[in-house]
């Protein structure tokens, strides 16, 4: 049986000690946590979306559908929310204005794009295109 060194209290226990042949890297830990995050299996938090920008075809993304409230400090309350999509950079490469994104069978078309530090991208969505002239053709 394997055995922390230096510590007896775990001695006799099946510990294992080995070390990994390498550590492993940011961008692999990211990889990692990327997967767990934007499961769409059923135990994760993401949902699957169509994605398209102009002049490519449609492809299938994971990421997180979000409604965020607004809330305002002046006048009336109203409610209202902002709905977002937030997906790993890498796979909305190029993301834009004018994107589509078709989320449980509703088109929503990208207004905003920010790029996050932890590697994800998130969209801001509307239900209208606003008459974009970069809106894709080939829906």
């Amino acid at each position: 049986m394997n055995t922390i060194p230096g510590n007896n209290s775990l001695a006799g226990s099946a510990v294992d000690t080995q070390s990994p042949t390498r550590p492993i890297t940011l961008s692999e830990q990211m990889a990692i946590d990327n997967d767990a995050f934007y499961d769409t299996s059923g135990g994760g938090f993401a949902t699957e979306a169509s994605y398209q920008t102009k002049g490519t075809p449609a492809v299938m993304i994971r990421g997180m559908f979000e409604r965020k409230p607004i809330i305002s400090d002046v006048g009336p309350q109203f409610e209202s929310y902002v709905p977002t999509f937030r997906a790993p950079n890498m796979e909305v490469n190029g993301a834009g204005h004018g994107a589509i994104l078709v989320i449980d069978r509703k088109t929503w078309f990208v207004i905003h794009v920010e790029r996050d530090s932890n590697g994800d991208t998130v969209m801001t969505l509307s239900q209208n295109d606003y008459g974009n002239s970069s809106t894709p053709t080939n829906r």
